[in-house]
């Protein structure tokens, strides 16, 4: 991730000043809402940054964003440094960041799941068993569509991951079959 190292020291700096788990969690709710808002529009994003506009104005159209969403006042001062310190490139990481933190907190674990087709209820039941059996944490599934896995699925817990997708076995027995060509 480009601006980890700084998305790390603005999350925790925003952890600090939020003793209140339920709370944090709101404030991070709130800068994932600016984040997708801001790279889901290119135009909105590249104005926000274009400094011939104001940096008054510039703050105060993100404020307002925020303000709109009852965004904690912790989470409006963080988007105002932000914004003051030129990082608003950054809002992306910084909202992951502060997601992971907040997931932490309240001990909660996201699985970014892969799969040729969206999960049937009942298939995203049994995942949502099994990794909470296994990380003992509320899980919670962010699922991406991509049909170049052709079945199966591919789960990434952290720095953990599952892959049992069968683009995956393909791959391993076309590398099994050469190895014994090559003997």
């Amino acid at each position: 991730m480009r601006y980890r190292k700084l998305a790390e020291r603005y999350a925790r700096a925003l952890s600090v000043s939020i003793s209140d788990d339920a709370a944090f969690d709101t404030a991070a709710q709130a800068l994932r809402t600016l984040a997708d808002a801001l790279e889901s529009d290119a135009t909105v994003m590249s104005k926000l940054l274009n400094p011939s506009i104001k940096l008054e104005a510039r703050i105060a159209a993100v404020d307002e964003l925020l303000q709109k969403i009852d965004a904690p006042t912790e989470a409006r001062n963080l988007a105002k440094l932000i914004m003051t310190r030129g990082r608003l490139a950054a809002i992306g990481a910084i909202a992951d960041v502060t997601e992971e933190l907040a997931d932490e907190r309240l001990g909660r674990a996201k699985v970014y799941l892969t799969t040729a087709h969206p999960l049937s209820e009942e298939n995203e039941a049994y995942l949502r068993e099994r990794f909470e059996k296994r990380t003992g944490k509320q899980i919670s599934f962010r699922n991406e569509i991509d049909p170049d896995v052709i079945g199966g699925v591919r789960a990434r817990i952290g720095d953990t991951v599952i892959d049992s997708t069968l683009r995956n076995r393909l791959v391993q027995l076309r590398e099994s079959l050469l190895a014994q060509e090559m003997n």
